[in-house]
């Protein structure tokens, strides 16, 4: 009887499943390349998912051909935000001062409109309903099927289109020690500075968010306005908890509440949009957005950070907000794809600040995603405490072994690191609220002592980044 391992040491169904993956594969690309052949420019501007669904309904119907099946009536519809290239101009745009957001945000209305024009009369002609419009990054939500979506990626003023499926996102007492955020003098704290904090919600009704929190923003739809994940009332604690003990970063902030993820975490792109819109027209100085998509399966893709979250973040930061986004957890810990494709989006936006975890060692936090980008910029810009980071924990979430006294419980990620670096960036505000974004940024970022490892910068110093600020 023949041995039933090969030369190689595989089994005959080890070998079968190779080649069957192997022709799934090489039938993919092919397939892959026969569309781009036949829409080279619009192609390349598709979400993965739109390009996946088109592949698999041409599957669909080769194999109706083949088998003499029905073929199907109808092409598949997509719903999704088209992204305009006029958009990424706007927010590379210089930042305005504080006190002229108003007017910018007018100005950048009026702009959006003029672009908006030409792709909505041609949705128009083609009988398509725009559903909603998106200023800020002078985007528009339709749906449209296969083949006109291939006929409008092809428009020379589209940069992007994206699938609005629902999607997954990446979603104290010793951390403001670690970032000598204690050796504060008392008259900074933060005060009359609006943190954004853009995710699940926000549990108001916590006693060290009293009086803090304003009211919620919902941008998913929920009737039930709460956090059913506590994820953004741990993040929301981090930067302006009141607790005694468990006290955040910036004490003296007021937050306010965007919520763009549902109870199960996941947010349409839609979603995303609206809510750094909303963190534009609510006057707050510091957006921080530990949350992300991530590129690392192909879900998303942004190789030059101008996908439509990373464009948003951009133009927000042009409008004066200071922008703090998490890295991402895809560190070494979770070896997925390339190592130039961890950084969540909108961490890959050029202006914000993006923030990676350092653990109670010191060291970088193993889940900690780091750069560089797809197009070589080095990121995150820098790091800050995100392992077992004890803070305000929203009624009913949380495991029982995580919580570390009544009201507070442990979480870690670079969910946690980002809070602290927009905590951060309050106390200098409340120091001298007279600075831009980019000044805001480069003070964090040249008073964070040393590299930690390759295209990492070292964990945020407070006391040196408030004592380097200027008087107004």
């Amino acid at each position: 009887m023949s041995s039933p391992t090969g030369s190689d040491g595989r089994s005959a169904a080890e070998r079968s499943r190779d080649q069957i993956d192997w022709y799934v594969q090489n039938r993919r690309r092919k397939q892959l390349q026969e569309l781009t052949a036949e829409s080279p420019i619009a192609v390349p501007k598709l979400d993965p998912w739109i390009v996946t669904t088109i592949l698999a309904e041409r599957e669909e119907r080769k194999l109706a051909t083949w088998t003499g099946a029905s073929l199907p009536a109808e092409e598949p519809v997509h719903e999704v935000l088209i992204n305009l290239v006029s958009g990424q101009a706007a927010a590379r745009g210089t930042a305005v001062p504080r006190s002229g957001r108003a007017r910018a945000i007018e100005a950048r209305q009026a702009e959006a409109e003029v672009f908006l024009r030409g792709i909505r009369a041609d949705l128009e002609r083609r009988g398509i309903d725009v559903q909603k419009e998106f200023w800020l990054t002078h985007s528009v939500l339709a749906k449209l099927t296969s083949s006109e979506v291939l006929a409008v990626a092809a428009r020379d003023d589209v940069s992007s289109v994206t699938s609005n499926k629902l999607r997954d996102v990446e979603a104290l007492d010793f951390s403001r020690s670690h970032i000598k955020a204690d050796l504060l003098p008392g008259g900074i704290t933060g005060a009359n500075i609006s943190v954004a904090v853009v995710d699940t919600g926000v549990d108001a009704a916590h006693p060290a968010l009293a009086g803090v929190v304003g009211p919620q923003q919902d941008m998913t739809g929920t009737a039930v306005k709460r956090d059913d994940r506590g994820h953004g009332t741990h993040c929301a604690g981090v930067i302006a908890s009141r607790d005694a003990t468990f006290r955040g970063i910036a004490p003296g902030a007021n937050i306010v509440d965007i919520r763009i993820m549902n109870g199960e975490g996941r947010a349409k792109p839609e979603w995303a949009v609206e809510g750094l819109i909303a963190v534009a027209t609510s006057g707050a100085e510091v957006a921080s957005n530990s949350w992300g998509y991530r590129l690392h399966d192909g879900a998303w893709v942004c190789p030059a950070g101008t996908c439509v979250v990373c464009t948003g973040a951009d133009g927000l930061v042009s409008l004066g907000v200071v922008v703090v986004a998490s890295a991402g957890n895809q560190g070494p810990e979770f070896w997925w794809g390339s190592p130039y494709s961890r950084i969540c989006c909108p961490g890959n936006a050029h202006k914000v600040i993006t923030v990676g975890a350092t653990a109670n060692n010191d060291l970088v936090a193993g889940f900690s995603s780091h750069g560089q980008t797809p197009d070589g910029r080095p990121k995150p810009d820098v790091a800050a405490p995100g392992v077992e980071i004890a803070s305000a924990q929203a009624a009913g979430t949380g495991k029982p072994a995580d919580v570390v006294a009544p009201g507070f419980i442990n979480k870690s990620g670079t969910s946690m690191a980002a809070p602290h670096v927009a905590g951060l960036a309050a106390l200098i505000l409340d120091k001298n609220d007279t600075l831009t974004p980019g000044e805001v940024r480069k003070l964090i970022v040249t008073t964070t002592p040393g590299l930690i490892g390759p295209f990492w910068y070292g964990r945020i110093n407070a006391l040196a980044a408030v004592n380097a600020t200027p008087p107004p």
